[in-house]
């Protein structure tokens, strides 16, 4: 990860949960009109918006509570603790990573900027970055 990028990324870690949320409601709006570009229909956004979602809470191999409030306040959704759980599971199958990042290499800059934003803050909700979450940084923007 270059040096920019690991400021920007101590920046978010830095910031309070009510900055985390802002910068993830903003973030994800960006996604969304990232993926309307690449002709992604509602139906296909929706389950982006959950994909996304289980990379970057899935990133650090845990699920907590902090992650559940995040998504909930930024996405305005309804989801009970147990099916967040079950939706965000099964996020570092190297199969779905891999497809993952294939997608992202069919998006724009600023989509993938987009993206890394929301999953920033997403992971950051913990109040921590660990390595792994930021080698899937760097691999969303290779």
């Amino acid at each position: 990860m270059d040096a920019k990028l690991l400021d920007m990324c101590q920046e978010i870690l830095d910031s309070s949960p009510d900055e985390k949320v802002n910068l993830g409601k903003k973030a994800l709006a960006e996604a969304i009109k990232g993926f309307k570009k690449l002709g992604c229909s509602d139906k296909q956004i929706s389950d982006l918006i959950i994909q996304t979602t289980r990379l970057f809470v899935s990133a650090d191999g845990s699920c907590g509570a902090a992650e559940y409030n995040l998504f909930r306040t930024i996405t305005g959704m309804d989801i009970s603790k147990d099916d967040f759980y079950d939706m965000t599971n099964r996020g570092l199958d190297p199969e779905f990573v891999n497809a993952y990042v294939e997608l992202m290499r069919e998006a724009d800059k600023d989509t993938r900027i987009a993206v890394i934003l929301y999953g920033a803050a997403m992971m950051t909700s913990d109040n921590t970055l660990t390595v792994a979450e930021q080698k899937l940084i760097d691999k969303l923007l290779a």
